[in-house]
């Protein structure tokens, strides 16, 4: 069975590799497509160093299960299935104790476990969820984005009625304020990039704002001179993550949220003289299932997005050739593998 691993000189080698199930709780699920994520092109890129080589990228992906378990749970063969990035490790003390929410060393593909760029992935039943037929494979490949969104949800606490300000327009962004209007609470997205500000207003954001002279005004136009009720920033964005703070009412929940993003230097000063509560937000395992009934729903949608379709053969060179611009989450690259 291929899989395609990458070296850390920054080649990627076609391997036949053996998935095979050994344990009672495993499945065996035929990998269909992979979406290339801001994660695989760093690792590919050789800009993450703190990686573990060879290792195989992929970070979000869906399949299709080619070999079930027989453990009480209806997973049959041929069901399409979300292929889990995050995984607990099973070993350590909060795992043992039937807590893998709260594990301690956190298995992430294409970090510090393989990835799903492979024809075939043996995982444990609790790490693939069960795609309904009204979500297509392509939209799922955005559940990750959406379950961090619904802890970031969670995590502020918000009521009805009240406003949010986001600070930063991309993928994360944009699906946290969709799932807001959800939940009739009021988004304030901000960016200094007004085409994705544009983007956002096609998706029906209605409060977008420039991070420029004006952005306090408006601000606080919007909200009544009361400023947000709580505020969130897109570690990804560039953005200052300390101008939040100026744009946050006191002792509001502020929430960074994202993929874990390096070298990001806070000035906890504002937050202080406020008595704001700061939370963190990387990943949310928990919150898949409701993700995935989100996109069932309609609640969050993924629209106007130009897909173009490669092999494996032509990942790492698509990312060479991109290798100068962030992930462009409007026009997405994946992997067909089945």
């Amino acid at each position: 069975m291929r899989v395609w691993m990458l070296q850390k000189n920054g080649t990627l080698e076609e391997q036949d590799r053996p998935e095979k199930v050994t344990e009672a709780l495993q499945i065996k699920a035929r990998v269909s497509k992979v979406l290339l994520t801001e994660s695989d092109k760093s690792l590919m890129l050789g800009r993450d160093r703190s990686a573990i080589f060879p290792i195989i990228p992929g970070r979000a992906a869906v399949g299709v299960v080619s070999e079930s378990c027989d453990c009480g749970i209806d997973l049959p063969k041929g069901s399409r299935v979300y292929l889990h990035p995050i995984f607990s490790c099973g070993v350590c003390e909060n795992c043992k104790k039937g807590d893998s929410y709260h594990c301690t060393d956190v298995k992430i593909t294409g970090y510090n476990a393989h990835g799903f760029l492979r024809e075939f992935a043996v995982v444990n039943i609790n790490d693939v969820t069960p795609l309904p037929s009204s979500v297509s494979d392509e939209t799922a490949l955005y559940v990750e984005w959406i379950a961090i969104a619904e802890s970031v949800l969670d995590t502020l606490e918000c009521s009805k009625g009240e406003h949010i300000v986001i600070l930063g327009a991309g993928l994360l962004g944009n699906l946290l304020a969709q799932l807001l209007i959800y939940r009739r609470i009021v988004p304030i997205l901000i960016d200094s990039n007004e085409e994705l500000l544009n983007y956002a207003k096609r998706c029906g954001i209605y409060y977008t704002f420039k991070t420029d002279e004006t952005l306090y005004d408006n601000v606080s136009r919007v909200t009544g001179g009361r400023l947000a009720e709580a505020s969130v920033h897109i570690t990804d964005s560039g953005i200052d993550p300390s101008l939040l703070f100026s744009l946050t009412a006191p002792r509001a929940n502020v929430v960074y949220a994202g993929f874990g993003q390096k070298d990001l230097t806070v000035n906890l000063h504002a937050a202080m003289q406020k008595s704001c509560t700061i939370h963190c937000v990387t990943g949310s395992k928990k919150h898949i299932p409701s993700a995935i009934n989100l996109l069932a729903n309609k609640a969050i949608t993924i629209p106007d997005f130009r897909f173009t379709y490669g092999t494996p053969e032509t990942f790492l060179s698509y990312v060479h050739e991109t290798a100068d611009s962030p992930v462009d989450f409007r026009n997405p690259y994946i992997v067909k593998l089945l």
